[in-house]
Parts: C-alpha cells; sequence; structure tokens
C-alpha cells in the first residue's frame, strides 16, 4: 500500500503550501480523494506538535528531489479562498518588499483565520485552586493576580503574563489547576 511520503509520480499529487512563517511553502501530499486546488486554505501539520493553516500556491504531479517523507494535507478547510489574481498580487508583493510568500500571508490574513497551534498547547486552560500565596515569589505573585482577575485563563494567555516555569511552579504547588 503506498503511503503519501512513497506513491508513484504517475498517481501522486503535491501541493505547496504557504503556511504564515518566514518561508515560501512546504509540499504535502495530497491524498487521492482530497478535492483541492490552488487557492484552498488547508490544514497542515508541521514536525510532531504544530499545525497551520495554509493556502495552496502550487499544485504539481512531480515529486521534489530528495529522499524525506512528505505529510499529506490534514483538511479542506475552504476549497476556493483566494484568487489566482490575489495570489498573483501576493507574490509579486513578496518579490517587490523583499520577503517570503509566508510573511505576505502573514499580514494578509486575520489572525483568527490562520489558526496556529502546538498540539496541547492550546487546548489547556487553568483556574484557581486553593493555597497560602504569602511564600511565593513577586513573578508568581503577579501570575496568580493575573488569573485571579479573569479566569479560567487559556495557558497561551496566561504566559504573555507568567514565565513557563512561573507557571509551572503554580500548578506544582496546586495553585492552578490544569483543565484540557
Amino acid at each position: 500500500m503506498n503511503s503519501p511520503g512513497n506513491q508513484s509520480s504517475s498517481t501522486a499529487r503535491y501541493a505547496l503550501v504557504t503556511v504564515p512563517l518566514s518561508v515560501n511553502g512546504y509540499t504535502y501530499g495530497i491524498p487521492p480523494a482530497m478535492d483541492v486546488c490552488e487557492g484552498s486554505l488547508v490544514r497542515v501539520s508541521l514536525g510532531k506538535t504544530r499545525s497551520y493553516n495554509g493556502v495552496i500556491t502550487l499544485i504539481t504531479d512531480k515529486r521534489p528531489e530528495g529522499d524525506f517523507v512528505i505529510k499529506p494535507i490534514t483538511e479542506v478547510l475552504v476549497r476556493n479562498f483566494v484568487t489566482d489574481r490575489q495570489l498573483q498580487l501576493w507574490r509579486w508583493m513578496a518579490s517587490y518588499y523583499l520577503c517570503t510568500l509566508g510573511d505576505v500571508l502573514n499580514d494578509a490574513l486575520p489572525n483568527c483565520l490562520l489558526g496556529n497551534t502546538y498540539s496541547g498547547l492550546n487546548d489547556t486552560w487553568y483556574d484557581l485552586a486553593e493555597g497560602d500565596d504569602s511564600k511565593l515569589s513577586a513573578p508568581a505573585q503577579r501570575a496568580l493576580a493575573v488569573l485571579q482577575a479573569s479566569h479560567p485563563m487559556r495557558r497561551a494567555d496566561l504566559l504573555k503574563h507568567a514565565s513557563a516555569t512561573v507557571v509551572q511552579t503554580l500548578v506544582k504547588h496546586q495553585f492552578f489547576v490544569e483543565q484540557h
């Protein structure tokens, strides 16, 4: 049985997916039953724990050179998300401003459409628990005050106010309760 990484070039289709990073794109396999076109908004995984929404900027039957596994596109979010004219404009902007297509995509789309996550990171919420805070460090007391003002709170939002070490200390000493 063939996987997207080792299908023969006569049946496999590949997509260059531009994600909102300082790169022009990454190649992903298009599963046989998936209906996509250039300009589709898709969900792809990058590494073991990251996933991104990206735009297909090129579809080809030719496998890129090199001995590496090509991951499949995870999901099609919107089939005709951007037009050919928008893609042409984005390419021109990248050329004119000497940046990558990923930089342009990051600026062109609102964050709510980009939907980039570490799996597990954005699913963790914190709420308050009982505890004696008199022996906490000043940064830990500030983090506790932030959560007291607005709880429950997502981990990503809490990390804007406190370091990961402080948050882990508060969880360890049972001031914060993790909720998934």
